[in-house]
């Protein structure tokens, strides 16, 4: 069957595919062939496995770990889509959906109150605690098996396309019958959960609840004057409720259940998953009133974590927190301009700066921070040299120097873009003077060991295909020229090393200049004249193209989440937010996923004072800004950019930025050591390695 097919997460959106059923030794497979993207998709058949066929809206879907998969067929006949299910149902285990429309006709004439309209975020208050978990309370108490006969009531109420798992991005609002008094019957289930005999430790009024709809990628307010309370019970397990304005429960989830939960101290936000059924989850989202309350809100979970660890009270816990929430009220007070640092602020420790493995004459051409080690990699003409932090004394220390870096008995060459691989087990850099290819050492033994072609193709830039993949042992990357983007993968046995089916040409120039991922493998492409296309993945057409102000790109960095990005240019940086404003089509999603030409940015400069007291007299070149770097790392929230200017180590916290506060901190200013480049130890961000002109060193705050 060929159709359409989508998925519940977003890695797939209306792609060409042809649906079939493989059977071989191994068993029967479903297996989905995506011609354009010239791989496919499996899936085992087995006992739990059900293909369902949707004959009211012509659709296929089926559930794997989780996630739902949904195919359109391009053939909308009725008589071929029956056709294509006696075909299936005689081969692997099949379910027909039909006749529901007819079935809500019927009901709706049946009715003669009034229908209430609910959109998918007032369902999550339908449901009291998870079935799994109430079921435990049931051995031991009467009134949870009540609670439970309310719960399937309201199941039952709500439209039939939740309850079968019908794509619910086909479909229009979920909708509540008035056939029974709502208000009373929400009433009565929360006056049951007064069974679980939860005594409540600490309750923060005030807050917006919402919950985020995945399907409509819209956020939905259920309560702007809520509560959210913490409830300790007598084994030691700490619950989370979320309450209206009625001090009426609109969710309680076991807080040591997988809720994925995420704190953002930007938007003062608290987000967890929340499940509806054993596998539908939706995610709400707590907004506080000011930073005191988030801080104070944040101290308590840690603390009820700890609890429940440890097996303290939660007196024990009040008082070993105390000191946490008056340091917290110190240290984040309301009035936002004690966020903001001053430009004098320096670093507290600065190390010692290393530099005896420089030859007379020789300098800085980049530096590397290693993700999977602790060690830096600093390039000084044809030599590369080995730091490594000492975490115990906050200082860095020489390890070696691989001296004349060439391949085989070529000439010594410099290396150029130096990326990590292969978990830190290797180098892959560019030599100026062969332009179209790649080089690979192996950091073990300090010797190149492999030269990658990439046919006539001169390589711009590269990037690993998903941020953080130098973590582990892959081996494809992604390639830029000024003109294509294209994949790597040095096991092919041609001679170019650019996977054919994987490079994509513009037939006009658009002069790339830099690429970028992030932790999910979204793509940003810089460009010469200052644009920026973003891309959900590689090949096809930009979904967004952000038009430049005409400086040069020089690098570009992306947050994990892919909100943010940093375009460094000569004489500034750009942080653009790629969340598409409130008010907007689509608004809530980032420009990688839909159009946003127009984001919002931020223009980071230096005082002028900076620039004529660094401008090179004798060349009359104005100094320019270095890379500039997010901190980073897996699972890290992106919180502070780092770059240097001239003599000047700086740094942005994002939080003064979104308040309007453009200048830099200093971090360090050198006297007569320029500054080449600097980048957070990985998985930090008050760490930062520096290489100056000559010499490297590490600046930490505490």
């Amino acid at each position: 069957m060929e159709g359409l097919i989508s998925s519940s997460v977003d890695d797939l959106s209306n792609d060409n595919c042809i649906l079939k059923v493989i059977v071989n030794d191994s068993g029967k497979k479903l297996c989905v062939e995506l011609p354009d993207a010239k791989r496919s998709l499996e899936f085992p058949v087995n006992s739990n496995f059900v293909l369902n066929f949707d004959m009211n809206n012509v659709l296929v879907f089926w559930t794997h770990r989780g996630i739902e998969y949904f195919i359109y067929p391009l053939r909308s006949d009725d008589a071929e889509f029956r056709e294509t299910y006696d075909y299936f149902s005689s081969i692997i285990p099949c379910e027909e959906i039909f006749d529901q429309k007819k079935e809500d006709e019927e009901e709706e004439e049946e009715k003669e109150e009034e229908e209430v309209e609910l959109t998918l975020s007032d369902i999550p208050a339908l449901q009291a605690k998870p079935k799994n978990l109430a079921q435990k309370s049931l051995e031991k108490n009467e009134a949870a098996a009540e609670k439970l006969d309310f719960e399937s009531k309201l199941k039952n109420l709500v439209n039939p396309s939740l309850k079968k798992k019908t794509p619910t991005v086909k479909s229009e609002q979920a909708t509540l019958k008035n056939n029974e008094n709502v208000d009373d019957l929400l009433f009565d289930v929360n006056k049951k959960m007064t069974a679980l005999s939860l005594k409540s430790e600490a309750t923060f009024e005030n807050v917006q609840i919402s919950v985020y709809d995945t399907v409509r990628e819209k956020e939905f307010v259920q309560a702007k004057n809520g509560s959210v309370a913490f409830h300790f019970s007598k084994q030691s397990d700490t619950w989370l409720q979320l309450l209206n304005k009625k001090h009426e429960s609109l969710a309680n989830t076991d807080c040591n259940t997988d809720i994925d939960p995420e704190f953002d101290i930007f938007s003062l936000t608290f987000k967890f998953k929340y499940f509806l059924e054993e596998k539908v989850k939706i995610t709400y989202i707590v907004t506080f009133h000011n930073l005191l309350q988030y801080t104070k809100f944040k101290a308590a979970y840690l603390g009820y974590q700890e609890a429940n660890r440890t097996g303290n009270s939660p007196a024990q816990v009040s008082r070993n927190f105390g000191s946490f929430f008056n340091r917290s009220q110190e240290e984040h007070s309301d009035d936002s301009e004690s966020e903001y640092e001053e430009a004098s602020d320096e670093a507290d420790q600065t190390s010692a700066i290393i530099d005896s493995f420089y030859r007379p004459g020789s300098t800085t051409r980049s530096l590397t921070v290693g993700l999977n080690s602790n060690r830096s990699y600093v390039v000084h003409d044809n030599n590369i040299s080995v730091i490594k932090e000492d975490v115990i004394n906050d200082e860095l220390e020489y390890i070696s120097t691989f001296k004349n870096v060439s391949y085989h008995d070529s000439k010594p060459f410099v290396p150029s873009n130096p990326m990590m691989y292969l978990q830190d087990q290797a180098l892959i850099f560019q030599n100026e003077n062969a332009p179209t290819n790649l080089y690979k050492m192996d950091l073990n033994k300090g010797v190149v060991v492999e030269e990658w072609s990439m046919g006539d193709n001169p390589v711009v830039n590269y990037s690993p295909a998903k941020k953080f993949d130098q973590l582990n042992l892959e081996q494809t990357f992604m390639g830029i020229s000024k003109k294509s983007v294209f994949k790597v993968d040095p096991r092919i046995s041609s001679k170019s090393k650019i996977v054919q089916d994987s490079n994509f040409e513009y037939k006009t120039n658009p002069n790339f200049s830099s690429i970028a991922t992030s932790q999910s493998g979204l793509v940003s492409l810089g460009s010469k004249n200052g644009s920026v296309r973003l891309f959900d993945k590689l090949g096809g057409r930009a979904k967004t193209l952000i038009n430049g102000f005409g400086d040069t790109i020089k690098h570009v960095v992306v947050s994990n989440d892919g909100r943010w990005l940093l375009a460094t240019c000569s004489q500034n940086i750009i942080l653009y937010d790629l969340l598409i404003a409130e008010g907007k089509p689509n608004a809530g999603v980032t420009g990688f996923r839909k159009s946003n030409s127009d984001p919002n940015f931020y223009f980071l400069t230096v005082p002028e004072s900076f620039e004529e007291e660094q401008e090179d007299v004798s060349t009359k070149t104005p100094v320019e800004f270095s890379k500039a770097y997010f901190n980073t790392g897996i699972e890290v929230k992106e919180t502070t950019i780092v770059s240097s200017y001239g003599f000047y180590v700086l740094s942005w916290k994002l939080s003064n930025i979104l308040k309007g506060h453009l200048e830099p901190v200093v971090l360090k200013k050198f006297a007569d050591n320029k500054v080449r480049e600097n980048n957070f130890i990985f998985g930090s961000n008050d760490k930062v390695v520096i290489a100056l002109n000559k010499g490297v060193t590490l600046a930490s705050r505490k």
